[in-house]
């Protein structure tokens, strides 16, 4: 029997994503590693001219989170006091989750996905995130974890006041 079987992934991100949009965090907390890392990336792109006034056109990587689970678990332990003020009120959210493949590689999957949410907070302040995520996924006492997420935001420059959502 295959190791991680594709549809197995599948349910595990889409369960992912429930438990977000019922903001249980503590339940998908548990869906991490101990040495869990979690990373989110959005790309700036920019013009620059050297000195000799030559134009260049690069982009730069600008990093949004980089947390481990200890750091994870005191961002939740965060949004149940009243100093989320990012999230009062809480967001509501749908995150629809597609594309995704999955390639074993030995005890680990590596699992690409897209993630789009929608983020809706009062009246006027509604948003929409997208991202690309590349996941490696354990299997740890028959459950499976995650171990690592690199999340990269689409479009690179955000429109939104804050980034206040896990990916």
């Amino acid at each position: 029997m295959e190791q991680f079987p594709r549809q197995e992934i599948e349910d595990f991100l889409y369960r992912e994503a429930r438990l977000l949009d019922e903001r249980n965090f503590d339940k998908w907390l548990e869906m991490f590693t101990d040495d869990a890392e979690y990373i989110v990336v959005s790309t700036k792109f920019q013009d620059t001219v050297s000195s000799e006034g030559v134009a260049t056109h690069g982009k730069r990587e600008i990093i949004i989170f980089d947390d481990t689970k200890a750091s994870l678990t005191l961002r939740v332990q965060r949004l149940k006091t009243k100093y989320a003020w990012a999230e009062d009120p809480p967001s509501n959210t749908v995150r629809v989750v597609s594309n995704v493949l999955v390639e074993p590689v030995s005890n680990v999957a590596l699992v690409f996905s897209d993630v789009v949410i929608y983020k809706a907070r009062e009246e006027a302040d509604i948003d929409v995130i997208i991202a690309t995520r590349k996941d490696e996924i354990v299997r740890k006492k028959e459950e499976l974890k995650i171990r690592r997420r690199e999340a990269r935001l689409i479009p690179p420059v955000l429109n939104i006041r804050n980034i206040s959502v896990f990916i």
